[in-house]
């Protein structure tokens, strides 16, 4: 049986565990990330870097690659606890059901993160945007 068939039709991999997207309260990204990881979640908040200047000093801030989301791995029956985190809005669906993220998009994220390169969040994204046209 072809193993993303296999993954499908049990789940995914690591106990039927899946990834989803949790849309979170306007900049209330780091805090679910938070409170997830003590719940014992796994969880990840893609991030960047960058240099905020005000009037009388410079720092550094981490900001979120996608605004207002955050992705958290987790069975379909903890769904209820995973939404009931403060500060988490709902489950990113499809046709009411959650939309699970494949494991490859994910480890793509990770290694965008860690390997240092310029990136930019990503804030235009709509409800409907077609795959292929971000």
């Amino acid at each position: 049986m072809n193993m993303e068939i296999e993954n499908r039709e049990h789940g995914g991999t690591r106990g039927g565990k899946q990834w989803f997207v949790l849309h979170t309260r306007a900049r209330h990204e780091k805090a679910v990330r938070d409170r997830l990881s003590q719940q014992g979640v796994e969880q990840l908040l893609p991030t960047r870097t960058r240099l905020s200047q005000w009037k009388d000093r410079k720092k550094l801030i981490e900001e979120p690659l996608f605004p207002g989301y955050c992705f958290a791995r987790f069975l379909a029956p903890e769904r209820i606890t995973v939404l009931d985190v403060p500060g988490v809005a709902y489950i990113v669906s499809r046709e009411g059901q959650p939309e699970p993220v494949p494991q490859e998009e994910i480890d793509a994220l990770t290694r965008l993160t860690k390997s240092g390169l310029k990136c930019d969040p990503y804030v235009a994204m709509s409800e409907g945007t077609p795959e292929g046209t971000l």
